[in-house]
């Protein structure tokens, strides 16, 4: 993600229209899916495959200024076996889900099925100057769409996804813009999911809604560099202090804003992949040994640390 200033956070404050009040989970008026031509790829044990989905429901406003929302989606999923907990991944401001092909892959090997949207006003693709981050207010009903669509999928007679998909464990991660929406759409008011089981804000922050935050019912994996020049690290020690248990804070000790999380070179690399999988592990798969697991995998010397509190 583009690294974006006060000011420019301040402007998206004063300028952004709050989200439509009440629960967004479970709405059925979306309106599909346009097949992509490219056929489904394999990387090893993983397929991945691009679906197109359409909301006419919601408008997109300029530059794209479209009737709809669409979200080009990259799913990854295992081969064989299922059903597998589905996650859903929010890219950042000026991002895309190519940044995060190493992360959603190693979830995907794990045992997840994983649909990474590419939201329409704040992807990379729009180009310089085009990227707007006042539609984060649209975003979260943008990720209950998607969990719509893929559940829908996983029903299909004929779909490659039928059977490999667990509508009753799902989880969202968000890094910078992306955290923002996976707040909001796990613990705000104005747009929670009430299907969300786990939640991972990477470099988030908590920005206003049409709703209040009630940080409490999902349990959430925070990750933030003490160093971010972008969000501040404050706001996550906030979220965590204000959130309940169960609850976990991993600092990146002198991480910066986004190569901990993208596929950037980055110390931090390794220890994000496995405490994420561990967190999946504990509250989406419920496998043994996932909780001992986070706890040694989060705190490496001179790299992380962690707090937490279980129920």
């Amino acid at each position: 993600m583009r690294g974006f200033g006060a000011g420019v956070v301040l402007a998206a404050l004063v300028t952004a229209a709050a989200c439509g009040g009440g629960d967004s989970g479970g709405s059925s008026s979306h309106a599909g899916r346009v097949r992509n031509d490219r056929k489904p790829a394999t990387v090893g044990d993983v397929v991945v495959r691009t679906e197109t989905f359409v909301d006419p429901s919601r408008p997109t406003d300029p530059p794209v200024g479209t009737p709809g929302r669409t979200l080009v989606t990259t799913i990854r999923f295992p081969q064989t076996g299922g059903p597998y907990p589905l996650i859903v991944l929010a890219h950042g401001f000026d991002g895309h889900p190519r940044k995060f092909t190493e992360l959603t892959e190693a979830w995907a090997r794990a045992g997840y099925v994983v649909a990474a949207p590419t939201f329409p006003l704040t992807n990379d693709e729009l180009g310089p100057g085009r990227t707007v981050v006042a539609d984060y207010t649209n975003q979260p009903a943008d990720v209950s769409f998607v969990i719509d669509e893929m559940l829908e999928l996983s029903e299909g007679k004929d779909d490659p996804l039928r059977g490999r998909l667990d509508g009753d464990r799902i989880g969202v991660a968000g890094l910078s813009v992306g955290g923002v929406t996976t707040f909001a759409v796990t613990y705000n008011t104005c747009c929670r999911d009430p299907r969300i089981d786990a939640a991972i804000t990477m470099a988030g922050a908590r920005f206003p809604y049409d709703g209040e935050y009630e940080l409490a019912g999902v349990p959430l994996l925070l990750f933030h560099g003490d160093a971010d020049p972008s969000l501040p690290y404050a706001g996550s020690v906030e979220a965590y202090a204000d959130a309940a248990a169960p609850k976990f804070f991993v600092t990146v000790l002198g991480g910066g804003h986004s190569p901990p999380f993208e596929d950037d070179d980055d110390p931090a690399d390794e220890m994000v992949t496995a405490v994420t999988i561990d967190f999946w592990n504990l509250f989406l798969a419920a496998l043994p040994g996932a909780r001992q697991a986070l706890l040694g995998d989060a705190t490496v010397d001179g790299l992380s640390s962690l707090q937490y509190e279980d129920v």
